[in-house]
């Protein structure tokens, strides 16, 4: 899951996108997300994330209810 959300960064990242929404099916992905930013996540996926999320203007992310 986070895999897909890294490459859907990468593609907006190449497009010239500045603000992102991320909508993901994971409560527990959105939540690891989040809490990185207040300590350091030991996830590669996770750090990953930030580091491309730093490029970005603007980006929320949550999970949709259903």
């Amino acid at each position: 899951m986070i895999l897909q959300q890294l490459d859907g960064l990468n593609l907006s990242l190449d497009q010239g996108f500045k603000y992102i929404l991320i909508q993901m099916d994971s409560c527990k992905a959105v939540n690891a997300i989040q809490k990185a930013f207040v300590g350091d996540s030991k996830s590669v996926l996770i750090r990953r994330t930030h580091q491309l999320l730093s490029r970005v203007l603007h980006w929320s992310i949550q999970h949709p209810s259903r």
